[in-house]
């Protein structure tokens, strides 16, 4: 009978530190905010479909969309491309 208990106990000990192991292990996200301007989108035409452009990259915002899709364009294009977000930031692409 005293074998049971003491087998109890440990058991019991066992998974008590087990899960106090693992509560322990939290991920800390500090300094996850930089560079968020990369998930910005560039060109009206991109931005506008919900940032689905990849498959039909076609103008010359290929460049950041999909580099492959410049090999469709056919004559000279320029794009430049200014967006104004909250706090008085804004994005520049060209």
């Amino acid at each position: 009978m005293k074998r049971i208990v003491r087998l109890v106990t440990v058991s019991l000990v066992l998974v008590l530190f087990a899960g106090t192991a693992l509560q322990a292990q939290v991920i800390i996200k500090s300094g996850t905010s930089a560079a968020q301007f990369l998930k910005i989108g560039v060109g009206s035409r991109a931005v506008s479909m919900g940032e689905a452009f990849v498959a039909t990259a076609d103008d010359i915002s290929a460049i950041y969309w999909n580099p492959s899709g410049i090999a469709g364009i056919q004559k000279n294009a320029a794009m430049f491309f200014h967006a104004d977000w909250l706090a008085d930031i804004s994005f520049d692409h060209g």
